[in-house]
């Protein structure tokens, strides 16, 4: 996630082990209102942002409902980022994945997850 003027640009490059690599790109502010989101596949789902110190919450909605969410903690010394995603999967039943991230030592970019 990087800043941009009308608020971050987030991008993101997935390469599943089975199908397909495929990305993901939208700008977006702090203030709740939907942005569109763009990919390798088109036209995705909207997001919201919303921020609250070292937590950002993303939620996509699908004809006024929520989707899915995802909320992105960043640890107090910026080093680990934990980001739980829950959404539905195809059978409608709710799913929750937790990924955890720790900054390289080598990296030079200050604004993981959103905060400055």
């Amino acid at each position: 996630m990087t800043r941009e003027v009308r608020g971050v640009h987030y991008h993101s490059h997935t390469q599943p082990a089975i199908g397909e690599a495929f990305d993901v790109d939208y700008t977006a502010g702090y203030d709740g209102k939907p942005a569109m989101v763009t990919g390798t596949k088109g036209i995705l789902l909207p997001v919201s942002l919303r921020r609250e110190k070292n937590t950002v919450t993303a939620t996509y909605k699908s004809a006024f409902q929520v989707a899915a969410t995802s909320e992105r903690v960043l640890s107090e010394d910026g080093r680990i980022m934990t980001i739980t995603t829950i959404s539905s999967d195809s059978q409608g039943v709710s799913v929750k994945v937790v990924g955890v991230y720790r900054r390289d030592k080598s990296a030079t970019h200050q604004e993981v997850g959103g905060s400055s």
